[in-house]
């Protein structure tokens, strides 16, 4: 098979499946009991590209219509179930199947582009009070946005994923999301939690900060990352002490500027800034 046809075949990315819209969508964006979104799900590696492509048009089409998710329960399921299902495949029995056991020539078998906008679309719908029972799949699967929407109700579940790496995959990290999670929610904006417990989240992302002249690349500066964007949320001013002094021994230990420096410098910014405003 030629490569592009194969990247097509392989990639399943939504960008394409949403200039069409789904006979099986109803104008109110609605699923019809004929939906093709779910087909493919009770034989995932049977499936044909027809019918993985039917219901990637479902979906796209009920994204369109739908910004903040399916407003009946019975679609609303549907859709989280896609998600959950998508988010769920195991992509390396995929990918030999769907390269006849050629898997690593090249042609990746899962779609980033794919799994961020089904990420990007659950941050947008998820809704604390109407998906109580999602509560798993969000945690799973879930970005820190979409995490952190679910509030008081996951907290001490989240403060677990942050302490304890978690098992993951290619696209997603959960402790990673955790981190952002616990960013959102140290927001002066967020009003769910208290001084008590925002200091809480602060000390345990304090303590996950990997040390400023240690940090490896990969994971560990991914997770670094995060979670200086996460204390950049915070109001205390020793907070932005911590980050600059983090800022000054990481750069120290480079030869060029460093980007985590620079981040570290931008959330301790962040944070003297609305602390100078508060007062």
């Amino acid at each position: 098979m030629p490569t592009m046809m194969r990247r097509f075949f392989l990639g399943l990315t939504l960008v394409f499946a949403c200039t069409a819209f789904a006979a099986s969508t109803r104008q109110d964006g609605s699923l019809g009991k004929d939906s093709a979104l779910l087909n493919p799900f009770s034989h995932p590696y049977t499936a044909s590209h027809a019918e993985w492509t039917a219901a990637a048009r479902v979906f796209a089409t009920v994204m369109k219509a739908n910004p903040a998710g399916p407003a009946d329960a019975e679609s609303r399921d549907a859709v989280f179930a896609y998600i959950d299902g998508k988010l769920s495949l195991d992509y390396d029995r995929l990918c030999a199947i769907w390269t006849n056991g050629r898997a690593g020539s090249g042609d990746g078998c899962v779609s980033e582009e794919e799994h961020n906008t089904i990420r990007n679309y659950l941050d947008a719908i998820v809704d604390a009070e109407r998906d109580v029972q999602y509560t798993g799949m969000i945690l799973k699967h879930g970005n820190g946005l979409a995490i952190s929407k679910l509030g008081p109700t996951v907290k001490s579940r989240v403060l677990d994923m942050a302490s304890t790496q978690q098992p993951g995959e290619q696209l997603h990290d959960p402790q990673i999301e955790a981190f952002r999670a616990l960013g959102y929610w140290l927001s002066a904006t967020d009003n769910r939690f208290t001084s008590e417990e925002k200091a809480q989240f602060t000390t345990l992302l304090l303590h996950a900060l990997p040390a400023p002249d240690a940090v490896a690349g990969g994971r560990e500066t991914k997770m670094a990352r995060t979670i200086l964007q996460a204390l950049g949320n915070s109001t205390r001013l020793d907070v932005a002490q911590a980050l600059r002094n983090w800022a000054q021994v990481n750069q120290a230990t480079r030869s060029y500027a460093s980007p985590l420096a620079a981040s570290a410098k931008t959330a301790a910014f962040a944070v003297e800034t609305r602390g100078q405003r508060d007062r």
